[in-house]
């Protein structure tokens, strides 16, 4: 056990050294004039409340304005499997909006406020426009990148490594929307993190754990995380570039 203690905070403090994996151009939607002569619907979530259910046709497009939401499907044996999280600025639904259905849930973190956008609007501002066509096309390869990246990111050897990898991704998210990115709220339960990154719960704490007692990050009421290590949240990257 003490050896693959060793082992993940070799692998945590060698991750350090290295670049921030995935340069991704951002497009925030958070402000309500990038698609213009669009009324754009307000819709308010509670928290636990879901947007769309796996399966409902597909007549939205969502921005996320407040609050988090987070994308899952569910397993042939009836497991949840968390597939990724949004935040203000993001897109949701745009993985289905070529599709007749949705085919995952997504579910409210904690309260949320979406803007919603009736698809075929959003085709025909499209249309109208070949920068807002550029601007979502765009969005979707960067889908794309994020799908293949957390399954790469799944094949890591250890926990200390998935973990590590998503705080300084999250970090990173929030950065480049001009929050903090050293002291921040996970809007999402432990459990959500687990699934999301192949892991058990237990795993999971033991290596936040890991992380506290070597003064990597500060964990305060159980979901404010202060990372205290400047290689992990360093300063906010150029404006429209996530790193």
């Amino acid at each position: 056990m003490r050896q693959r203690n060793d082992r993940e905070s070799e692998c945590v403090s060698s991750l350090f050294g290295q670049p921030r994996t995935g340069q991704l151009w951002t497009h925030e939607f958070s402000d309500t004039r990038w698609m213009p002569g669009i009324r754009m619907l307000r819709q308010r979530l509670k928290r636990g409340e879901r947007l769309y259910r796996c399966g409902e046709r597909v007549r939205s497009l969502f921005v996320v304005h407040a609050g988090a939401l987070k994308t899952q499907m569910v397993r042939s044996d009836g497991r949840e499997r968390v597939t990724g999280f949004r935040l203000p600025g993001d897109l949701v639904g745009i993985d289905s909006l070529g599709l007749a259905r949705y085919y995952a849930d997504s579910v409210a973190l904690q309260d949320c406020s979406i803007f919603v956008i009736p698809r075929r609007d959003v085709f025909e501002a499209a249309n109208r426009d070949p920068n807002l066509l550029w601007r979502l096309s765009a969005y979707v390869s960067q889908e794309m990148f994020c799908e293949q990246y957390a399954m790469l990111m799944l094949d890591l050897s250890n926990a200390a490594e998935r973990v590590t990898t998503f705080l300084m991704r999250y970090s990173a998210r929030l950065a480049a929307r001009g929050y903090s990115g050293r002291r921040f709220i996970l809007p999402m339960p432990r459990a959500d993190i687990a699934s999301y990154l192949g892991l058990r719960p237990e795993t999971l704490s033991r290596v936040f754990l890991q992380l506290r007692q070597s003064n990597v990050l500060t964990v305060r009421g159980g979901n404010e995380v202060c990372l205290n290590d400047e290689r992990m949240a360093g300063p906010p990257p150029e404006r429209g570039r996530l790193v």
